[in-house]
């Protein structure tokens, strides 16, 4: 193979798996993880019979782990096979090189190197072990590379639902406004009233409540055109 061939870098990322092609989960409490054959996530959606199901690692319905993709060179490791044990607990799956260019510039057949890759789910942790054997006969440089991401969606969210936002505060709307700037008009008038009641002798709660409007008089409009339409605030 030519070494512009060798040296053609291969993007990671992958189109969503066609229907029937394999996925496969494993699980322990309230963690689990779905993943391609290669022992990948890409965060993708997948076909699941009638349904759609999202790749990744997921605890307590949120994924954690939206991308987890193994790369040689560069490259996407070829697919020997993969498969997950027969008492579900452990999955394993054997890789091997495309041809790539190692990092003395010199080019490397396929299938030269074997990967042999080994995945758990135990108590709300994932462990991976790797285990790479050279068989071109002679001694090779290159990076293997695991590339990493989160993207903290709950499972509704990746399905289409729209997160929510709420927000806590301590401090209660002075008025039903939705600009900004209100608060610090309040707090400028509240001080008025303060330094009024002390300039003319006032109590200054018995000053506010002589300038309530009277339950007599609604409804009532106010000068700037807004419109009370009932209350009774000197009995609150």
């Amino acid at each position: 193979m030519g070494q512009d061939s060798a040296a053609k870098v291969v993007e990671l990322a992958e189109p969503a798996l066609a229907q029937g092609e394999a996925l496969h989960v494993l699980k322990h409490d309230d963690l689990f993880a779905v993943f391609d054959a290669w022992g990948d996530v890409h965060g993708l959606l997948h076909p699941v019979g009638p349904s759609t199901g999202a790749d990744g690692l997921f605890q307590d319905d949120t994924r954690i782990l939206s991308r987890f993709t193994l790369g040689l060179a560069g490259k996407a490791p070829q697919l020997l096979g993969g498969t997950i044990g027969r008492d579900n607990v452990v999955f394993s799956a054997n890789l091997t090189n495309p041809a790539f260019q190692d990092r003395t510039g010199r080019g490397v057949a396929p299938s030269q190197i074997a990967i042999h890759r080994r995945r758990l789910l135990w108590r709300r942790k994932l462990y991976e072990a790797l285990q790479v054997q050279n068989f071109s006969g002679d001694p090779l440089s290159f990076d293997l590379t695991i590339d990493v991401d989160a993207d903290f969606r709950d499972v509704f969210e990746i399905r289409g639902a729209t997160r929510a936002r709420a927000v806590f505060s301590n401090t209660p709307s002075t008025a039903p406004y939705r600009s900004a700037g209100r608060p610090e008009v309040m707090f400028v008038i509240e001080r008025l009233i303060d330094r009024a009641a002390r300039a003319h002798g006032f109590d200054r709660v018995e000053l506010r409540r002589r300038n309530l409007i009277p339950s007599a008089a609604m409804p009532y409009r106010n000068p700037f055109g807004m419109e009370y339409d009932s209350g009774d605030y000197a009995s609150v």
